[in-house]
């Protein structure tokens, strides 16, 4: 779950503002926004249900390389840095305070307690007479909808959540859409940097595990650093399973699962 910026709004032009989006970043407390929910703290996108090496099942976040860019113990949360950027960011934009709407799927009442812990906690934070965050939810197809009409519309929106999977099987999927290539983006983010180091990654063979995990992790490190969007968790799914079901595997396989399609029901 990450909340994704419009970085090209000319109507509130301090998304624009890199210090601006870092101090969001580093402001968010993961740890608490992650316990409204079935939710883990996440400073990162590509999550841990992405498979780096099919053969051994290993999990791309679990390489040393994945850890290299991200904070494992705090999840970036730094608050008195998120304050020096945001205060340094209203200073270059020569502002006062600054306002951000957030959008939500009106649908689920999980994100709607995260978007409402956010609002309260950053309001806090950068203090109530510098910062107003506003909330507004949003059916989720007009949702989707409304996210990718930014390329007709600079101002279609200022903030909201968005949550995507990709091809489980390939970490290097979960950065498509934000390449300067990809079409129906669902936020504005278009760098040539961030571009190349994903390019570089997806021309190795899939078996050049090492290889692709290092581009991969250039370019994750770069999109962060940018700050597009603030991630804030990973969400996990629980299923009960029935004591008549009887799946093919009691361990998760990095490529079937658990099998559900050959689940036998007695």
């Amino acid at each position: 779950l990450c909340i994704g910026l419009d970085i090209i709004n000319t109507d509130n032009p301090i998304l624009q503002n890199q210090k601006f989006r870092q101090a969001l970043f580093f402001g968010t407390n993961r740890a608490e926004a992650s316990k409204l929910g079935s939710n883990v703290p996440a400073d990162y996108f590509i999550t841990e249900a992405y498979i780096i090496d099919m053969e051994t099942g290993t999990p791309y976040r679990d390489l040393d390389v994945a850890k290299s860019y991200i904070d494992t113990e705090n999840y970036s949360y730094d608050p008195e840095l998120a304050k020096q950027l945001f205060d340094e960011a209203l200073q270059e934009m020569g502002l006062t305070k600054a306002t951000l709407e957030v959008l939500y799927q009106d649908s689920s009442e999980s994100r709607k307690s995260v978007c409402e812990y956010l609002q309260s906690s950053w309001q806090n934070l950068f203090g109530a007479d510098k910062f107003t965050v506003t909330l507004q939810s949003v059916p989720s197809q007009q949702l989707s909808e409304r996210y990718r009409s930014h390329t007709e519309n600079p101002n279609a929106f200022e903030a909201g959540v968005i949550q995507s999977t990709y091809n489980f099987l390939d970490p290097a999927s979960a950065l498509m859409e934000w390449n300067m290539n990809a079409t129906r983006k669902k936020i504005p983010y278009y760098d040539e940097e961030f571009t190349a180091a994903y390019d570089a990654a997806v021309a190795l063979p899939m078996e050049d595990v090492d290889g692709r995990a290092e581009k991969i992790a250039q370019a994750e490190a770069i999109m962060l650093e940018d700050a597009p969007f603030v991630p804030v968790a990973q969400t996990i799914s629980n299923v009960l399973i029935s004591e008549r079901v009887t799946l093919p595997y009691t361990t998760y396989n990095s490529v079937l699962r658990y099998a559900w399609p050959w689940a036998q029901v007695q």
